[in-house]
């Protein structure tokens, strides 16, 4: 469980570091289900510079 859910967390910081992804768009683009809740306007750079509290539960 622990190296899931490390990879998770890196994942967009490495992808953002590879142009893979930009880091002003939003979350909501690469990842639908994120929107829930008023995380709509989430982007990915607020996500990896840690300023959104979020938890992901891989099952």
């Amino acid at each position: 469980m622990m190296h899931q859910t490390v990879s998770c967390l890196l994942m967009p910081s490495i992808s953002v570091g590879r142009g893979i992804i930009s880091p002003k768009s939003l979350v909501m683009d690469y990842w639908p289900e994120f929107a829930v809740k008023g995380k709509d306007n989430i982007t990915v750079e607020m996500l990896i510079s840690h300023q959104v509290r979020s938890l992901v539960t891989i099952r």
